[in-house]
């Protein structure tokens, strides 16, 4: 062959890799090459930022690149989330979602620029915790009686904080109001901490707080828990009954947390990390400070968080109708 019909049948080749260098050559390495982020949708404080923090130092070891936590607040989540939904898909832009943002959201905010189900793929769950309801260390409220006798007699005047407006904690108090029969009022707040600061405070009377964020306000009596959502008691708080002891079965709810990576992720990039996520979760170091923290190592195969991920999206699709929960 002359040298002008090879030159002239490698154009297309050439062409091709013109293209695309950027595809060519994420497919030649191998996953991770850079830093890894960790993107946690709500402030710091919470147990989405808790969680992410106490896995990025064993991963980073584990993964032999720094993993970093990017808090993303705001709109219930759905900024951080849209986010990593567009972010490449190779494994170094990860989400610390839980049930609120994948089971909830879907169904309270009308005009998402993604789509829970096409737009993310499941990476590890990392722990599940139940929801304490609290009120502040000098609320008269012992119980989740007094709770709702308060309610009942001053209507939307009881006020209850959220992580702001569609958080699993306003779902949960909208449900507690309809099972209770009694109506309280909402104040959304931009994060777990500032809603915490003015529950201490007094400025509002109820916030339902999952456990790690609670505990040790709770043990520095700063809270006051009167009741967990979770099936059974919670050693770190073996004195505060269950929602279903204290008359209030609807409100059982054991919150997860897990990783999310944008869909299409390499599934080989995939297993890496949710290989290095377990052995993480399975250390002493991490899986002591999870537990110490009322929290409970959640490991399951990626089918397993599959099909629960499926079951919360039909649940609380369900509820969130019902309670006619929509917010733009």
């Amino acid at each position: 062959m002359r040298a002008f019909d090879i030159g002239r049948a490698m154009l297309p080749l050439l062409a091709a890799l013109a293209i695309a260098p950027d595809t060519a050559m994420a497919q030649a390495r191998v996953f991770p090459w850079k830093q890894v982020t960790i993107v946690v949708p709500q402030a710091t404080g919470g147990s989405s930022d808790a969680l992410a923090r106490m896995l990025s130092e064993r991963l980073s070891a584990g993964l032999k690149q720094p993993v970093i936590v990017d808090n993303r607040p705001g709109a219930g989540g759905n900024i951080g989330m849209e986010l990593v939904a567009k972010s490449p898909a190779d494994g170094h832009t990860l989400l610390m979602g839980y049930v609120g943002t994948h089971a909830v959201n879907p169904f309270v905010y009308r005009n998402l620029s993604f789509d829970i189900q096409r737009d993310f793929v499941t990476v590890a769950s990392v722990a599940t915790l139940p929801i304490a309801i609290v009120v502040g260390g000098a609320s008269p409220l012992r119980s989740m009686k007094d709770l709702a006798d308060k309610a009942r007699g001053a209507p939307e005047k009881v006020t209850f904080g959220s992580a702001g407006n569609g958080s699993i904690q306003h779902f949960l108090g909208e449900l507690f109001d309809r099972s209770a029969g009694v109506r309280t009022l909402h104040i959304p707040y931009k994060g777990a901490a500032a809603a915490m600061t003015d529950l201490i405070g007094g400025r509002i009377d109820i916030y339902y707080a999952t456990l790690p964020s609670a505990i040790g306000h709770v043990r520095a009596g700063s809270l006051r828990a009167l009741a967990v959502t979770s099936s059974a008691r919670q050693d770190v708080i073996k004195d505060v009954p269950t929602v279903a002891e204290a008359g209030f079965p609807q409100l059982q709810l054991n919150a997860w947390f897990g990783l999310f990576a944008p869909a299409g992720t390499p599934p080989a990039t995939l297993e890496k990390l949710r290989v290095e996520i377990n052995a993480a979760l399975k250390s002493r170091d991490v899986a002591d400070r999870i537990r110490d923290q009322g929290a409970e190592v959640y490991i399951s195969s990626a089918e397993e968080f599959d099909a629960l991920l499926k079951n919360d999206f039909q649940r609380f699709g369900k509820l969130a109708g019902e309670l006619g929960l929509k917010l733009d």
